[in-house]
Parts: C-alpha cells; sequence; structure tokens
C-alpha cells in the first residue's frame, strides 16, 4: 500500500468535491456527479488511498457504463488510466467496460496531458475562500470554472 499525503490543501479540495457532488445529486446532474467522482477518484490517488480512489471510481465506472461514458475518463490522462488499470484487478469492476476504455484510450492515444491538476488548483483556490465565509459562493465558482475549463479543454482537443 502506498503512502498516504497529507496535504491540507489536497484534503480540502476533497471535501469541496464532496459537497459538489452532493449538491450535483440531489438536484439530479449526472454528468456533474461522474465528474465530481472521477476528480475525487484522481484526488485520492494522488493522496495514496489506492482502496478509496478504486471504490470511488467504481461508483462513477457504475453511474456512467450505462450512457456508454468514454471521454469522461480518458480525458483525465495517464492518471486515469493507470487507474482503470488497477481497477481492473476488483472482482466487482465492470471488466468489461473497463477494458473498452483502456481499449479506446491505446487507440486515441488520450495518455498526454491531464485537466485534473487545474481542476484540483480552482477547487483549492474555492477552499480557501470557503474559509472566509463565502462557503457555497466558492463552491459554485468553483464548479463554474471547472465547468469552463472542461468545455475550453473538449473544444481545444479533437473529437472522436
Amino acid at each position: 500500500m502506498e503512502p498516504h499525503r497529507t496535504d491540507p490543501y489536497l484534503s480540502e479540495a476533497l471535501g469541496v468535491l464532496a459537497r459538489l457532488g452532493a449538491d450535483a445529486e440531489a438536484k439530479g446532474r449526472t454528468r456533474t456527479v461522474l465528474e465530481v467522482l472521477v476528480l475525487r477518484a484522481l484526488a485520492f490517488q494522488v493522496q495514496g488511498d489506492s482502496a478509496e480512489a478504486v471504490a470511488v471510481l467504481g461508483q462513477a465506472l457504475a453511474l456512467a457504463e450505462p450512457e456508454g461514458y468514454i471521454r469522461l475518463f480518458l480525458d483525465e490522462g495517464a492518471p486515469m488510466i493507470a487507474l482503470l488499470r488497477r481497477s481492473q484487478q476488483h472482482p466487482l469492476a465492470p471488466h468489461a467496460y473497463i477494458a473498452t476504455l483502456l481499449a479506446a484510450a491505446r487507440e486515441k492515444n488520450h495518455l498526454a496531458s491531464t485537466p485534473f491538476v487545474s481542476c484540483l488548483l480552482l477547487l483549492t483556490s474555492a477552499t480557501l475562500r470557503a474559509d472566509t465565509g463565502t462557503t457555497r459562493a466558492a463552491a459554485r465558482d468553483a464548479e463554474q470554472a471547472a465547468s469552463a475549463d472542461h468545455a475550453k479543454a473538449h473544444r481545444t482537443r479533437s473529437t472522436w
């Protein structure tokens, strides 16, 4: 097992992500819930908590598989590919769906850069603002900034 990193900003970002996910789930925004789960899984992986990363990714995969989401995962680049490979070893993982994602990654060579770090920085910034008493506004700003960053990433990448 990897050692757990205790970066306080990462922990704070995970807290913001949890709040964003709960809000999105309450409002029935499935795509946002999926995006938050993907980011949480990657954050846990960075933190060194592989078991939690695989568990959260499992939630995302279960929610995404019926709709066949692919780019949502592949656009996160090499860190997500590594996490998908690790998740394949879990007995309850959707093995066929993971195989489809990994095959698509090889086919389209999605092992390039990842927007994860920029999203994490935006969430960290929102968390710091939340500490000054603007929790709801900071979370909204972080979600809007992350959505804008996500949209920009999609405009700059080739489509399938």
